[in-house]
């Protein structure tokens, strides 16, 4: 017979020649062997039930072979007799030819002999082991475990109550922590155990006892005790104390208190009101707030500043390891912490030999109270909340420390933003190795959340680990349970170390792919195999706010309608703020219209490149404060093309007039620095370019080459201070003057400042990660988060643009007037106000907002008027299409065809510029050209999401707007023929089917199109312009029941950042079913919740029965 010991480390005993080495050596075997024999339920197991616990990840027939082959190896090595089957598909172990220790020890309880039972329970069941690749077995492992473990911690705690009934108090004392070390978690036991040790007279025993159910608790549940289970330990410290002081006992402490009664005082014993003591100088300790695995924590009052702060006594173990040397030189580090996320340290110190430190008190919960009481989170709220633990982290790990415990009790909520605590007890990896904090014993963090290699202990731990726990806490967040769990810590560290999660969309189908992937490249198990940065986590969280079938028809109908250079792309004007200097020809240069170039680096060592366009955007950032001057911000004077870098190269009046003709402005500052021994000397002039002399030079400064910013901080007062003398002895600026931000944060800001101005998503993904890179260098400089707003828009993630408005918000004090008026045009047009935007842009004063703006509200001759007389279209080429669609919006269409072929002369390969070229002869009726034209779409390349088939689609609803409908359908066929001539890869794609669909609804063909569409919507089921069309469809085959039922469906199914596209839907549905004064109502419902007008709007083929409609004529006509 062989005997299985199950119950500890597997052991596997059998009579000679049978091989139990081999099966212990492997995994999957072991595995098989223990799921047969030590299954809750004995007897025999359906094959396929192995398959889906061993081999799920196969296909059905590998994985009968599978089984097949290790119930054959089991038998070669173990014996015949040891398998037995019954009929074909079910399959168990002999009891005759086989023994175990679980069933041994189940039998035993069965029949009441606990001790019995007891001794034969060495441990976990398989301690140690787990099959690779195989989850659900160990799932099962995991639930196996604690079954037995309950069974085990019973059988003790039922010893120990009959010991202690026949007075033997050791034994009884024994047997019931056996029950306690079994069931750790296990409240209800520690209070039975508390009791029996409290009437045995162990009243320290028994406050041990709770100790450690307190800490262990708070270490890997992340909760604390009960009030019940607090008010009863209360009670027996006070008969303890009494009972060695001889006080008389409270009748509180003799008699039941009610359940859920809270302590009475502050500390809960004399070390802890020797603390109290000790700092009541300072601070006035309140009550306790909660006890973590580190930590007490008490609400207190200063009484310096009279505020209610959170200070924090570590726990006596954990202090004694640091020593009060250690812990104050990490506490600094912490202390040193800045930014909008990390609450910050106030204080710290050693009282009463007790380490400490002082956090402000947060009026709110942390995230794990929102977790414990409502499950999981909105999906857009728990990546908001994992944007703002992020850049909290990216600022920290930027300072060289790591926080080391991530999880949900060390987030703090507070209004709409995360805040991260306890950066009090991080490890900064630069510390020399004798002083790290994690030696053998002492890992730092919470097991639900730690990462490999804090498991580990490999002593290796750097931001990665952090990347990790946050990766932990936002699964958590979205699928309402972390990416592991146990019964114990050692389980769920195995698992941490050596298995995969569920996928998150496993527990939750409606978070995005790409973040679902995202927080799969988080928990990569190689920290090599993370992202590199905190920084690089939330980028890929924030990039693409929707995953692949869910932003395909983000703007509705791309073919037909794409999207609009007003509607997206203009977006990047917001900063250059470029005023009439750039319109109306060659007009005279105002004098007070003041452009700051780069300084030039004159040092030799091109590492200070950087400083020169820093200096410029400093300098730029002070005049902004003299209100009656203009000041051409420094995006312009940073990429101005090669007439304001010239400026760069020499001071000289006369190439300093290249750059004031360049930006229109009258004024130029320019200068140098340069580096003498260890310091460095900035130089500036102030120059008239109009009469070409210099106005005034600015007295240098010189600094030590390690204090630049200081520098650039007196060099800003001096040249404000010169300008404003240069210009008008009246004016009298007191420039206010804040910290310039760290070099390497600009120097990441310069680099994202360059991609930007290229306009394409590519760039604008350069952008994101420079521009957030920046942030985390230096949390105070605002300045990139006003790009990676406007990179976030330009790219469609309104969300990720909206969440960035709102970090801008707490610098509006710091802010240039200029730039607050930016940050409430981004704003109100983040929130679709179209009435607030127009107004925000008409009081920033920016001719490039406005124009914007004015078509969008519908005031396209608003627009023409500001726009008219641009001279340089290299420069100005997406102001110039924003003049393409506003003469388009008025039927000035033989103007815009003239402006278009001059923009061909200058830009002969640019697609979207015969884009324009064609619309305009489509809507002059100029057909044979069109159709001549069309095919050289396919010869010039795409740009962005312009492409040959995009510009067939436009054509073709141009065509039909204007009353060409045979036209039309011959274009649209054509892009039908493009879409059918594409690779077989490429037309399995869903985007592909997405284009395909809208091309073949375009070209009439309604059956094939509702067949494309419905492959569609079973990737993409929540789309709402996807449900959209497939009513639509049912209108247009007269299902009228059918169009109304999806109509309904809409209703709640956009995204609030779309801005009235399901009431634009639901208007097109109404339309086609003659619903007309219905479709109007829609119709300004949309527009009223944001919907910007643009130049689709007056060819939508679905718009077609309200085309004659006077409501509809009176709503399309111009309002300025």
């Amino acid at each position: 017979m062989i005997e299985f010991r199950a119950l500890g480390p597997a052991e596997l005993v059998g009579p000679e020649g049978a091989d139990t080495a081999a099966v212990l050596a492997r995994p999957k075997l072991l595995g098989l062997l223990s799921f047969l024999t030590v299954g809750a339920t004995r007897g025999f197991h359906r094959r396929d039930a192995l398959i889906g616990v061993f081999w799920a990840e196969l296909e059905q027939d590998r994985a009968r072979s599978a089984v097949r082959q290790s119930l054959y190896r089991l038998r070669q090595f173990m014996g015949e007799s040891t398998i037995e089957t019954r009929g074909d598909d079910e399959v168990g172990v002999s009891a005759h030819a086989f023994r175990c220790d679980v069933r041994a020890f189940e039998d035993a309880l069965q029949r009441g002999d606990r001790e019995a039972a007891l001794q034969l329970y060495r441990g976990d069941l398989l301690e140690g082991f787990y099959v690779p690749d195989a989850p659900e077995f160990e799932r099962w492992l995991d639930q196996r475990r604690k079954e037995l473990r309950q069974l085990a911690s019973n059988a003790a705690w039922e010893v120990a109550e009959q010991e202690a009934a026949q007075g033997m108090t050791n034994a009884a004392g024994r047997w019931s922590r056996r029950a306690r070390d079994l069931a750790p978690l296990d409240e209800r036991l520690l209070r039975r155990v508390i009791k029996l040790l409290d009437g045995m007279g162990d009243r320290a025993g028994a406050v041990r006892e709770y100790e450690t159910f307190a800490r262990r608790m708070a270490d890997e549940l992340e909760l604390e005790p009960s009030p019940e289970t607090r008010a009863l330990v209360d009670r027996v410290r006070e008969r303890a104390e009494a009972a060695a002081t001889g006080a008389p006992v409270s009748p509180r402490a003799v008699e039941q208190s009610p359940a859920g009664s809270p302590a009475p005082t502050a500390f809960r014993d004399a070390g802890q009101a020797g603390f109290g003591r000790a700092v009541a100088d300072r601070y006035r300790i309140e009550r306790e707030l909660g006890v973590g695995g580190m930590a007490t924590v008490y609400l207190a009052r200063d009484l310096r500043h009279e505020r209610d702060v959170a200070v924090k006594v570590l726990h006596p173990e954990l202090a004694e390891h640091l020593g009060p040397r250690r812990f104050l030189r990490e506490i600094k580090i912490a202390a040193n912490l800045t930014h909008p996320h990390i609450v910050p340290v106030y204080d710290s110190g050693s009282a009463d030999g007790q380490l400490y430190y002082v956090m402000p008190f947060i009026d709110g919960e942390s995230l794990r109270d929102r977790l414990d009481r409502e499950g999981h989170l909105e999906v857009d709220e728990a990546l908001r909340i994992a944007r703002d633990v992020g850049e909290a982290l990216a600022h920290a790990h930027g300072q060289g420390v790591v926080h080391r415990d991530i999880k949900p009790g060390n987030i703090l909520l507070a209004g709409s933003h995360a805040l991260v605590a306890d950066f009090g007890i991080a490890r900064s990896p630069f510390l020399a190795s004798d002083s790290r904090l994690t030696t053998a014993g002492m890992a730092l963090g919470t097991p639900l959340y730690m990462s490999p290699e804090q498991c580990m202990d490999s002593g290796e731990i750097d931001g990665r680990s952090d990347v990790y726990g946050l990766g932990c806490v936002l699964y958590e967040m979205l699928g309402g349970e972390p990416p592991f769990t146990g019964p114990v810590a050692e389980s769920i560290v195995r698992q941490h170390v050596n298995s995969a999660p569920r996928p998150i969309v496993d527990l939750r189908a409606s978070v995005p792919r790409h973040v679902s992937a995202a927080i799969a490249k988080a928990l990569a198990k190689a920290p090599a195999d993370r992202y590199r940065t905190a920084s690089d986590f939330v980028a890929a969280l924030t990039h693409a706010d929707a995953g692949p079938g869910d932003r395909l028809f983000r703007v509705r109908r791309r073919l037909a309608m794409p999207v609009t250079v007003a509607g997206a792309v203009l977006v990047a004007a917001i900063l250059i703020g470029l005023s009439q200097g750039w319109m109306k020809g060659t007009s005279a240069l105002d004098p007070n219209r003041v452009v700051v170039v780069p300084l030039r680096n004159r040092t030799g060592d091109p590492g200070l490149d950087v400083l020169g366009n820093l200096a410029a955007d400093w300098i730029a950032q002070g005049l902004q404060e003299i209100d009656v001057i203009e000041v051409v911000p420094t995006a312009t004077a940073i990429h101005p093309g090669p007439d304001l870098a010239s400026v760069a190269e020499s001071s000289d009046a006369g190439t300093a007039r290249a750059a004031g003709e360049a930006a229109r402005a009258g004024t130029v500052v320019a200068g140098s620095y340069y580096l003498q021994n260890d310091t460095l000397e900035f130089q500036t002039q102030i120059i008239d370019v109009r009469e070409e002399r210099l106005l005034r030079t600015v007295a240098p400064i010189a600094v030590e080459g390690g204090a630049s910013n200081l520098a650039l901080d007196s060099l800003r007062r001096r040249v404000v201070m010169a300008v404003a003398a240069a210009l008008d002895h009246r004016l009298l600026p007191s420039p206010a003057s804040s910290k310039p931000p760290s070099l390497e944060a600009y120097r990441a800001y310069l680099e994202g400042h360059r991609a930007f101005y290229h306009g394409v998503p590519l760039r604008m993904r350069e952008t994101l990660e420079f521009m957030y890179q920046a942030v985390a260098l230096d949390s105070t400089f605002a300045d990139p988060r006003f790009f990676i707003v406007m990179a976030h828009a330009n790219l469609g993630e309104r969300r990720a643009a909206d969440s960035n408005v709102r970090l801008l918000e707490p610098y509006r004090s710091r802010f240039s007037p200029y730039q607050r008026a930016a940050l409430d045009w981004l704003a109100a047009g983040l929130r679709g106000d179209r009435v607030a935007a127009l107004q925000a842009a008409r009081q920033r004063g920016s001719a490039v907002d406005l124009a914007v703006e004015a078509l969008r509200s519908n005031r396209p001759n608003e627009s023409i008027e500001i726009l008219t007389g641009i001279d340089n279209l290299s420069t100005f080429y997406f102001q110039w299409q924003t003049l393409m669609e506003a003469l388009h919006m008025v039927g000035a269409y033989s103007r815009e065809l003239a402006e278009t072929r001059r923009g061909r002369e200058v830009y002969p390969d640019r697609l979207r510029i015969l884009n324009h070229e064609l619309r305009a002869l489509a809507a002059l009726g100029r057909i044979d050209e069109v159709e001549r034209r069309v095919g050289e779409t396919l010869l010039l390349p795409r740009e962005d999401e312009v492409t040959a088939v995009s510009v067939m689609g436009e054509v073709a609803a141009e065509l039909r707007a204007h009353g060409f409908r045979e036209a039309s359908l011959g274009v649209a066929v054509r892009a039908v023929q493009w879409f059918r001539s594409r690779p077989a890869e490429e037309a399995a794609t869903v985007r592909y089917k997405a284009g395909m669909a809208l091309t073949l609804y375009l070209a009439e063909r309604w059956e094939e199109a509702e067949a494309v569409f419905r492959e569609v919507a079973a990737v993409a089921p929540r789309d709402v312009t996807v449900r959209g069309f497939l009513g639509l469809l049912a209108a247009r085959r007269g299902d009228r029941e059918e169009a109304l039922r999806i109509s309904e469906q809409l209703d709640g199914m956009a995204d609030p950042y779309d801005f009235g596209r399901e009431e634009y839907l639901q208007a097109c549905i109404a339309a086609q079913l003659g619903d007309l004064d219905r479709a109007m109502v829609l119709l300004r419902e949309a527009y009223a919740r944001g919907r910007p007008f643009a130049i689709f709007l007056h060819r939508d083929m679905d718009l077609e029965p309200l085309r004659d409609h006077p409501p509809f004529q009176e709503f399309l006509a111009p309002q300025g």
